[in-house]
């Protein structure tokens, strides 16, 4: 999970190289992370990040709305991996950024555009070969994420949920290869409200299965979601060095430039929620991408090359 900046500041303190994976609240202060200072005097505090991601960037350097502090980790007094996120004002005294009835602390909201309390979304698609979690705390998780199966195989499908309600509905479609319909059912919930929540099927791959890519599509909230998986075939390519590419200037204010020695296949631009903000097709090996109608932020640029993809963080000023 990466951790951005809420609001332009500058850098007030800077933390890292503490143990990051503690199992208790013990008051442990050894935490990662930064604080931020802001044009109005007030603060943002991010803690317990992961050890060595924290931003380059000193005390005294300033950073952009949106722009990369560093991952979550469970540094400090923590018990599981997160960030604790803190507003203080220009006293120093803490404050809630959502105004509502349940904020006795200052009367106003701190967000530029309020959203609603609750935001039903579905955070992550994903296929997995096994129906193992990794719980203990201290150990680096393996998500048994996957892609590619064979005939004879289970295909354990999870939903991760943020706040999902009782009767929310998701309907699911698995299509196959060949764009008939393998599954086509609804999901009503009938848990108790929660704030985040996952949800799994298994989709058993006979020795009849078609071999191929099959997409799945999850509509929730009037979104729709979509991830795919294959039978036979060989998704899981190993991803492009990151050197592969040049991308320059980063930052950068109106154009970004991509060069390398291959083709580029694909170029797309996806903003920090994911939403894809631009796309192209060069086939070219150096390119121009016009950033100028895009507001001041971190985005993410993909670009796809024989089959095989990276992705490189920048910084639109």
């Amino acid at each position: 999970m990466e951790i951005i900046a809420a609001a332009p500041g500058t850098i007030l303190v800077k933390r890292d190289g503490y143990f990051d994976k503690n199992c208790t609240n013990s008051g442990n202060p050894n935490w990662n992370g930064i604080i931020l200072e802001h044009a109005d005097g007030s603060e943002t505090w991010y803690w317990h990040f992961k050890d060595g991601s924290v931003t380059t960037k000193e005390v005294g350097d300033s950073v952009l709305e949106g722009e990369y502090l560093g991952l979550a980790g469970s540094s400090g007094s923590s018990d599981i991996p997160h960030v604790h996120f803190e507003v203080r004002d220009v006293t120093g005294a803490v404050i809630d950024p959502y105004a509502g009835a349940c904020n006795d602390m200052n009367a106003t909201s701190w967000w530029q555009e309020q959203p609603d309390y609750f935001m039903p979304e579905i955070l992550t698609l994903s296929t997995h070969n096994s129906e193992a979690f990794d719980t203990d705390c201290g150990v680096v998780e393996d998500t048994y994420e996957a892609l590619d199966f064979l005939p004879g195989d289970e295909v354990r499908f999870r939903i991760f949920y943020r706040d999902l309600q009782t009767e929310d509905r998701t309907a699911i479609v698995v299509e196959k290869p060949d764009g008939t319909i393998l599954y086509d059912y609804y999901w009503d919930s009938t848990w108790p409200d929660y704030t985040a929540a996952w949800a799994e099927w298994i989709f058993p791959m006979d020795q009849t299965a078609m071999d191929g890519e099959y997409t799945i599509t999850a509509t929730f909230n009037g979104n729709v979601y979509e991830t795919i998986f294959g039978v036979n075939t060989n998704l899981s390519v190993e991803d492009l060095s990151a050197t592969a590419f040049i991308v320059y200037p980063n930052p950068t204010s109106e154009v970004l430039h991509v060069q390398g020695d291959k083709q580029i296949d694909a170029l797309i631009v996806y903003d920090l929620l994911g939403k894809v903000v631009l796309a192209s097709a060069p086939k070219v090996n150096k390119t121009e991408v016009d950033l100028s109608g895009l507001h001041a932020s971190v985005y993410f640029v993909s670009v796809t090359s024989e089959g095989k993809r990276t992705v490189q963080r920048i910084v639109k000023e």
